[in-house]
């Protein structure tokens, strides 16, 4: 999730790209700010949902293939701060998460994805 859509979130407003439209749900009545907000931003927060879309469909076609297969992941961005990893987990849904680069370690990323495996 982009710096941009984590402000939105944050704030209680869920927005998703139909289009060339953005579709908003807030949790309470936006205020003016936050219309300039969206209205400033739209571009970039289409591109992003667009980005996270694609990124989403690759994870769920690796399941679709492989049903032996019970997770799936990618990392987005490793060189950002934070690292972007998109995960995807048969039958519950995907998300992505956001790890301060100076956490960020792919070897112990994967060594906790291989040890929930074991747990499913």
């Amino acid at each position: 999730m982009s710096a941009l859509l984590a402000r939105l979130h944050a704030a209680g407003i869920r927005v998703k790209a139909d289009g060339e439209d953005l579709v908003v749900r807030p949790q309470a009545p936006l205020t003016e700010d936050q219309l300039a907000y969206l209205r400033r931003h739209k571009p970039q927060l289409i591109a992003e949902l667009r980005r996270a879309d694609e990124v989403r469909s690759r994870l769920l076609a690796h399941l679709a293939v492989d049903p032996e297969l019970v997770r799936a992941f990618e990392v987005v961005d490793p060189d950002s701060d934070p690292v972007r990893v998109a995960v995807a987990i048969r039958g519950v849904g995907s998300c992505e998460l956001l790890i301060r680069q100076e956490r960020w370690d792919p070897v112990e990323f994967l060594r906790l994805i291989h040890e929930q495996r074991a747990v499913s």
